[in-house]
């Protein structure tokens, strides 16, 4: 064989080499894109678990049922403790996973639409939370309030009838 040839020969083997590493590299980065989306998955079906579990519990369950039943209008200065109380495990459930929302844990989209009583919920208790920001000097249910003006802006943009 001369010169020539082998030169042919090595750059023909480099050639094929370099094609088989970007091949493997190639596929290492499509699997590597896959488990990352799938472990998104698996964090946002852990994140919508948790939401589920803080809106869905027996305990808060009931006290919307309460709140669900305040007047409109109600004044906060002749609620029960018991009517208080369920407000507050109300607000403070919704604020909860409205804070998962804020931190983007999980797509807005995921939640959203399951969740249209904390628009309702928000309209009920508003002035409640604005009247325990003024006494209390804080920011109080924050979350809460962005959960349901998420929540009204996605209905709105998605057609969905607005929670009565």
């Amino acid at each position: 064989m001369s010169n020539v040839d082998w030169e042919l020969t090595w750059i023909t083997v480099q050639a094929v080499s370099a094609v088989v590493a970007t091949v493997v590299v190639i596929a290492t980065a499509l699997y590597a894109g896959r488990q990352l989306r799938e472990t998104a998955r698996s964090r946002y079906a852990q994140v919508l678990d948790k939401i589920h579990d803080i809106l869905s519990a027996p305990a808060v369950e009931a006290a919307r049922l309460a709140v669900s039943q305040l007047p409109d209008n109600f004044d906060v200065d002749s609620l029960t403790e018991q009517q208080k109380a369920s407000i507050e495990l109300v607000s403070r459930s919704f604020d909860r996973a409205g804070f998962y929302l804020w931190c983007k844990l999980i797509p807005a989209e995921y939640v959203l639409p399951e969740y249209p009583g904390a628009v309702w919920h928000w309209r009920k208790l508003k002035r409640y939370v604005e009247s325990q920001r003024e006494t209390q000097r804080y920011e109080a249910r924050r979350f809460f309030e962005y959960m349901a003006k998420e929540t009204e802006k996605f209905r709105k943009k998605h057609g969905l009838p607005s929670p009565v």
